[in-house]
Order: C-alpha cells, then structure tokens, then sequence
C-alpha cells in the first residue's frame, strides 16, 4: 500500500494550522513532513509543536526538517536530500502550500512531476491580509530548473499574475527592463482585491497587455488560458513569469512551464515578511485539486 504524505512547509499564520488540521482529517496521511525556515523558526514553532503533539495523538509520523529559505541553491538542494529520504515514487502526497514560498513551491513540485508522485495541491484563503504582506524585495532571480531558454537578440516580456505587493513587481521591472508587461489581474472582489490590486493599471506603457485571470483556480483551463495568452509573443520575446498573487497561480505558472519549458520562472524573495501576514482562514472558497 502506498504511504499517503502530507507535505506541509511550515507557516505562522492561522489558516495555516487551521488548514493543517483539515487536511490530516480529510486525507489520512500516514507521515506529515513539515519542511520549516530557520530564519522564521521561532515564529513557526507555535504551530509546529501544536502539529507535531497532534500527529504523535493520532500516530501518524511527524517529521521536521530546517533549511535556509534565504539562500536559494541551498534551499534546493537540503529540499532534494530530504525529498528523497522522505518519499518515494510509490508516494501519494497532498501538497498543503498555503504559506509556503513561491520558490519552494515550484521546487517541490519540479521534484515530485519529475518522480511522477501523485500529488494533490491544497491551499486555504485568509478572512483578510495584514496592512502589508512584505519589504524590502530582494533583487528577483529566476528559479533552478525552471529558469526557461534566453536568446540575446531578442526581448523580454514578463508574464505577471501579479498581487498586493507592487514593490517586488517593480524590483522585476528594474531588473529585467522588459519590452512589454503581460500582465494578469485577479478577478473578484474578495479581500479587498479591486483597492488593493492596481499594479500597472496606472501608468501602462503602450506595449503592456492586461487581462482578467483567476489566480485561485491553476486548473488546466485556465492553464490553457495562459497558454493563449502567450503563444502571440512566444517568438518574438524571451518569456519570464512570476507569481505574486494567491499561491494556486503559482501551479498554474508550473503547469504552464510543463507545457512551454522555454518559459522561465522567477522570484521575489523580500528581507521582511509580517508576522501580521494574514488572519483567519475562510472555510467557505478553498483550492483542492490534482497537481499530477
């Protein structure tokens, strides 16, 4: 019989613990991996013991390991050691990415699609976000193993399903001086989304295309979606996408560099995240779905 895992990278925020419990009733793993920061360990302690003393109640296994989310190539190779130590290809994983880094994201599912492990993506909204998510953006870098194909005699276009955060979006303006800004707007009205989602709406260039997208649903449609929307550009510009809305648009941008590898992916990592990130978690609008 296969081992059912839960793959849950450590957060503070409410609706990640709250999530966690709803998805050890839901799935029944019999091992919660929970990957954890040790730049962020105090913050996430609370949590992580609440967890841990609930699986050991429940007997199920109950692994910690820490890695250095701050340096990059050493985040992705401690992920790829305990990867391999923790599952196998007889795997079956559900996936708990609420507060989990983008980059972490595409790396854990770069290794779980490259061992075809079954895998479910689980991610739960907040009731509502802090006064600000994130400052002082790092300089952006494209990620290991997704970073796509450059040619230097053409342009960059920049594929955004952009968020609140319009710092790191202009950290990526900065750095990679693209030629047109491809740019995808949460639709909806939900946590404040049509006040404080307005990056670029302002002051577009002439070449800067805009269009609606659902960053709650990375469904292959909506994949597809993507997929249209870039094929127009494909040959003339090298191609980069970012995720700074909800974390399911981070799957769908993964899915969509499945389809299209010369697509690169690239992150903004920031020096200070909030300890007042979000609040609450909303039981009513969640995102379950079949990553691979």
């Amino acid at each position: 019989m296969s081992d059912k895992i839960l793959l849950a990278p450590a957060g503070w925020e409410e609706r990640y613990y709250h999530g966690m419990l709803i998805d050890i009733g839901e799935f029944s793993p019999s091992k919660i991996w929970v990957p954890y920061s040790n730049e962020y360990e105090d913050r996430t302690k609370p949590y992580r013991t609440q967890i841990r003393d609930y699986a050991y109640q429940n007997k199920i296994q109950y692994i910690e390991t820490a890695h250095d989310y701050h340096d990059s190539i050493s985040l992705y190779k401690s992920l790829l050691v305990e990867f391999k130590n923790q599952l196998s290809r007889e795997s079956v994983v559900r996936f708990h990415a609420t507060t989990t880094p983008r980059d972490m994201i595409w790396y854990l599912l770069h290794f779980l699609s490259e061992e075809k492990v079954h895998t479910e993506f689980s991610y739960f909204r907040p009731n509502g976000y802090g006064s600000y998510l994130s400052r002082d953006a790092k300089s952006p870098n494209l990620v290991l193993k997704r970073s796509g194909i450059a040619y230097p005699d053409l342009p960059t276009c920049i594929l955004v399903l952009s968020g609140y955060d319009e710092e790191r979006l202009s950290q990526l303006k900065q750095r990679y001086e693209p030629k047109v800004m491809l740019v995808g707007h949460q639709t909806g009205d939900q946590l404040e989304n049509k006040i404080r989602n307005v990056f670029g709406s302002q002051e577009p260039t002439d070449d800067d295309i805009f269009f609606d997208f659902d960053c709650f649903d990375p469904s292959d449609e909506s994949v597809r979606n993507l997929c249209q929307k870039v094929d127009a550009l494909s040959e003339q510009f090298n191609i980069i996408a970012a995720s700074l809305g909800p974390k399911p648009s981070a799957l769908a941008l993964f899915k969509l560099t499945q389809i299209k590898p010369e697509i690169g992916l690239v992150y903004i990592a920031a020096n200070d995240y909030s300890s007042d990130y979000s609040s609450g978690i909303d039981l009513k609008n969640r995102t379950l779905c079949k990553a691979f």
